[in-house]
């Protein structure tokens, strides 16, 4: 899935490629932004990817690093229930409780706001980047599988 990502400069997109680590996005933006002051961060992650670690908020209030976390909200752990849906025929416990994310941000001191579609990622994120503290958006999307495990065929 990750060809779907505009990349236009080498090591400008992180992505740990073949393991789909739950919780790797919130750290890797903030040492994407403390590496590169002066570049624009997005972390692209889900719900339950983010609430493994959330905490980190608190680090990116504290130094002022101004990235900008899209959380991609469907209540539940998506990949998970597919994978075993597909290995198994069955799925356990997959959905999630999720706190309300703009105002959990808040809590922690940064900006947080709801985006009702996609549509309004673009303007959320540009405002983002003018505001220079850390925002978290969250988006109600759900994206039901299967997803592309190889880009498209030429």
């Amino acid at each position: 899935m990750e060809w779907r990502f505009p990349v236009w400069a080498p090591r400008t997109f992180l992505y740990p490629v073949g393991s789909a680590t739950l919780g790797y996005a919130v750290p890797a933006a903030l040492g994407a932004r403390l590496a590169h002051p002066g570049r624009p961060v997005v972390a692209v992650v889900g719900d339950g990817g983010f609430l493994f670690s959330v905490q980190e908020l608190a680090t990116a209030v504290k130094y002022r690093l101004p990235v900008a976390f899209v959380v991609v909200n469907d209540d539940r752990y998506g990949a998970i229930e597919w994978l075993q849906r597909r290995l198994y025929g069955r799925a356990g416990e997959y959905e999630l409780v999720n706190p309300d994310f703009p105002a959990l941000a808040r809590a922690f001191g940064a900006r947080g706001e709801r985006l009702d579609d996609l549509d309004a990622l673009p303007a959320a994120l540009a405002a983002a980047f003018k505001v220079g503290t850390p925002t978290v958006l969250e988006l109600r999307l759900t994206v039901e599988p299967p997803w592309e495990v190889s880009p498209p065929e030429a």
